[in-house]
């Protein structure tokens, strides 16, 4: 060995010990064998701790996706909005430095792309040959599940300092990689602090262990409680709206959305559990299945566990691999057992480490951006394939969507859609079609359409996601949908891990029609910008009174607008109308002489912020229906809502609660604990609501439902929903006289549930029994007292009470989403009122699946929305 030799073997050594190959630290335990540039800085040099060794909070987070912007060329930094609580969004670009200094006219190109349809053959192979693909890997959707943002850090920090790695230098040449290390910092934050608050000097293992164990509502939402990985579509929360309009400047390739799960579980990837969404691509199907088989040689390599295709479905389209894929990405979700803290016990009495979750997930998203590196062209064509609509969707087929009936609602559909990047078109001129009404899949032979209708082309590049949202019904595998009725007739659970329905017309109560045959003629392209509402037309102010027909969908935002400026503010409970106009039940009157001289400046604020019209009235005589001093006709108090907060609320519910009546509405809400309702004074509000949840009694004791009691009868409104239903029927409320029904029995009869005496029958024998069949077999083994079938989120119709106060505004007919399985019997007359009720049995699925047998049978007439007049209140 010659004495150069030697030296540079020397030389070697002292650049190991110094932490050039990172043997040393946390990063040589997850990709071990690599050698690290010392001038890319470190986790542990930025925020003074390891991967592995703790959990970052989002500050830390972000001061080290600074410190890599700054110190490395090949990384950009960007944000693309903000949390409810204030904290940046971001998302780190990491490429080549020529393909960085050039990012405008790459981004160009990616776009370019994405749109084959305007693409002659030439320049699709242009770009698919000189375009990277875009690797997006995302995490901490899921405040609670942390691992996958530190790993997203590590594999940053991989990407931009390993030395010689030729893997790394392929993914340089051949791909850009997005990482968002949290999409959930308000969710990270609650848990990471909570759990640093509560470990000791040493973490503790134990499931019971507090630091594991974090208090209502968990982490695992955002600050209205929202589980942000079923608002891909619906875009309600700010941080849905940022990601998504990245993801729709990017149009990445491939997207991994990074999870955690049980502590007892061990790792998932693709391919995934059925059922498959039906408008997944074939490319998209067969490329689930390489990732995982690639990430299967990596754990492989490594000694790690995995599982596959048992539980994970892709159908509902709001998941963070479904809503990617139905836009054209080949969307992918990994799931690492959680460790909850830094180290977890498991059932196998084997503990796991936060620095091997964190390991797991580097592992896997490395592996991902391999194989994509070796597989950039293939996954560039696939890609186009899937952004081109199949020949099957014929020329003329669209979707059309009338603005007359519904305005309001209407727009906010069109807006929705393009923040999907759904292309919407707009009628230049009226035209007449046949089609098929998504409402109840009627058959149209012929309609006019007026102008403005607004029309949904089905041959698009975002195609596979439109159907999605607009059909009636996404149709489920048939093999799948039978083996869940064979479960459920044996007595197991079904498998569908979320809902079965979303359709957004339906649920927007929009009209919306499919036809096959649009005519043709003008359509522009509709903008973001187009929809925006412009100021309103100038009139004269109203004599006596400004009206706001109650038929219309934005009447309710309108009026707590009105409330929040001081305005006095009527309604009627019958419908009228005033020179040739005609105004429904809950129609709003805002008399001027009651209100101050800038009502008609506050009205026009009002119509540009809400999009309604409000209608100046010059005189009270009316033609038809009531006039304005009918005793139909009621003064409206504003709102004080009292919110119950917390346990034993179901935070879902409760944050969703808030979030409508705050956000959707501009109400002001005061949420409390239910534990801390007796030292409220009730008499400060006049509406309490009660979310979804369970053992209200409990929380509230018997002083605290007494004052209840006492606050309905004196004037108070109480709302209840979901199963705190139960609450109004305890007997210590007693404000309704509702029964919760057990399963439809073989004789057609329902069972109520019993009152509980507290006291147990003896039974000391039973009857002799023949049996004698399979079919008496199971009905006797099925005879029991049981919860109704659970039903797995669908669109059902409702009927309405016409004659009540709390139908106003809607038709005889309206659609409910409904999910699990409470029912409750009707109220008698003398109980109170059935003011919403589901529809007969034939008519009562619209879309979703609720399988067969009785399900659909107890519903059938059975309350959706009951009220009750209590003294003076509610």
């Amino acid at each position: 060995m010659s004495y150069r030799t030697i030296a540079a073997m020397f030389i070697l050594l002292c650049c190991q010990a110094a932490g050039l190959s990172g043997s040393g630290t946390s990063a040589g335990k997850i990709l071990p064998g690599t050698g690290y540039d010392t001038a890319v800085p470190t986790l542990a040099g930025v925020v003074g701790f390891d991967w592995g060794e703790n959990i970052t909070t989002h500050a830390e987070c972000e001061k080290y996706l600074k410190a890599l912007a700054e110190a490395s060329p090949r990384a950009a930094l960007f944000s693309h909005g903000k949390s409810w609580e204030g904290r940046a969004l971001y998302y780190l670009v990491i490429g080549s430095r020529e393909r960085l200094e050039d990012l405008d006219r790459l981004k160009a190109g990616l776009r370019e792309l994405a749109f084959p349809l305007s693409l002659d053959a030439r320049r699709r192979e242009e770009l698919t040959g000189s375009l990277p693909v875009v690797v997006w890997i995302a995490a901490n959707i899921h405040g609670n599940e942390p691992s996958g943002g530190d790993a997203g850090l590590f594999l940053a920090y991989h990407l931009l300092a390993a030395q010689q790695d030729t893997l790394v230098e392929r993914i340089f040449r051949e791909c850009l990689v997005v990482i968002d290390p949290v999409q959930n910092p308000d969710g990270r934050d609650f848990f990471v602090n909570y759990f640093r608050r509560t470990t000791g000097s040493k973490p503790a293992s134990d499931p019971a262990a507090a630091e594991r164990r974090a208090p209502w509502p968990g982490g695992r939402t955002n600050h209205y409680l929202f589980d942000m990985n079923r608002d891909w579509y619906v875009q309600t929360q700010p941080e849905s709206r940022g990601r998504v309009k990245a993801y729709l400047e990017w149009y990445p390739h491939v997207f991994v959305d990074l999870h955690e799960m049980g502590s007892d579980a061990t790792y998932y990837f693709p391919p995934v559990a059925p059922p498959v969404n039906p408008y997944y691509s074939e490319q998209q199907v067969r490329w689930n299945e390489e990732f995982g088989r690639n990430n299967a040689c990596w754990f492989d390599r490594f000694g790690f566990k995995y599982w596959t295709g048992e539980l994970f479905d892709a159908f509902f389209p709001g998941y963070g691999c479904t809503w990617p894929s139905l836009s054209g990405s080949v969307g992918l979700t990994y799931e690492q057992a959680s460790s909850r803290g830094l180290v977890a016990r498991r059932e196998d009495e084997t503990e796991m480490s936060y620095l091997e979750t964190v390991r797991h997930h580097a592992v896997a998203a490395f592996a991902t951006a391999e194989l994509a590196s070796a597989s950039r062209e293939a996954l560039l064509r696939d890609f186009v394939a899937t952004r081109t609509p199949p020949s099957t969707v014929p020329a003329n087929k669209a979707y059309l969507i009338p603005v007359a009936d519904r305005p309001c609602t209407s727009l906010k559909l069109v807006r929705l859609l393009l923040d999907n990047g759904i292309e919407v078109r707009k009628a230049g001129q009226g035209f007449a079609c046949s089609g098929v009404a998504a409402a109840d899949n009627r058959r149209i032979s012929r309609q006019e359409f007026p102008a403005g209708t607004y029309v949904v082309p089905a041959r698009q590049e975002a195609c596979r996601l439109a159907a999605n949202l607009l059909e009636t019904r996404v149709e489920m595998d048939r093999s799948y949908v039978e083996e869940q009725e064979r479960r459920l007739a044996a007595g197991l659970p079904h498998q569908v891990y979320d809902v079965t329905a979303w359709c957004l017309p339906l649920s927007f109560g929009v009209e919306c029609y499919r036809t096959d045959n649009l005519p043709g003629g003008e359509y522009p392209r509709v903008s973001r910008e187009d929809l925006a509402p412009g100021p309103s037309a100038a009139r004269s102010p109203a004599g006596l009174a400004y009206l706001l027909d109650g038929r219309g969908n934005g009447c309710m935002a309108a009026l707590a607008e009105l409330f929040g400026r001081g305005v006095r503010v009527y309604s009627s409970d019958k419908a009228f109308t005033l020179d040739g106009a005609a105004f429904g039940r809950g129609s709003l009157i805002v008399p001027v002489k009651e209100n101050g001289g800038d009502l008609p400046q506050i009205i026009a604020g009002i119509e540009n912020s809400r999009g309604v019209s409000f209608y100046p009235a010059a005189s009270g005589w009316t033609t038809e229906g009531v006039n304005f001093g009918s005793e139909n006709v009621h003064y409206l108090p504003a709102p004080g809502v009292l919110l119950i907060w917390d346990t034993p609320t179901h935070s879902y519910s409760a944050g969703a609660c808030r979030y409508v009546l705050e956000q959707q509405y501009g109400v002001r809400v005061t949420a409390v604990r239910a534990g801390d309702l007796e030292r409220v004074k009730l008499e400060r509000y006049n509406v309490l609501v009660f979310p979804q949840g369970w053992d209200y009694p409990e929380a509230l004791g018997k002083q605290g439902m007494e004052k209840i009691k006492r606050w309905v009868a004196e004037g108070g409104t109480l709302v209840a929903i979901g199963s705190a239903c139960d609450l109004t029927a305890h007997p210590g409320l007693e404000l309704l006289e509702l029964k919760k029904e057990y399963r439809l029995d073989g004789d057609s009869t329902f069972k109520q549930q019993k009152a509980e005496s507290g006291k147990k029958e003896e039974v000391s024998r039973v009857p002799a029994t023949a049996i004698g069949s399979r079919e008496r077999f199971l009905d006797y083994i099925t005879s029991e007292a049981v919860p109704p079938r659970s039903v797995p989120g669908v669109l059902l119709r409702i009927r309405l009470d016409p004659d009540h106060w709390l139908s106003a505004g809607y038709d005889s007919l309206a659609v409910a989403f409904a999910v699990g399985g409470n029912v409750y019997a009707p109220l008698k007359r003398s109980q109170g009122r059935n003011v919403a009720y589901f529809a007969e049995e034939s008519r009562l699925l619209i879309s979703g699946y609720a399988w067969r047998g009785a399900a659909l049978t107890q519903l059938a007439f059975k309350p959706y929305l009951v009220h009750r007049a209590v003294g003076e209140g509610h």
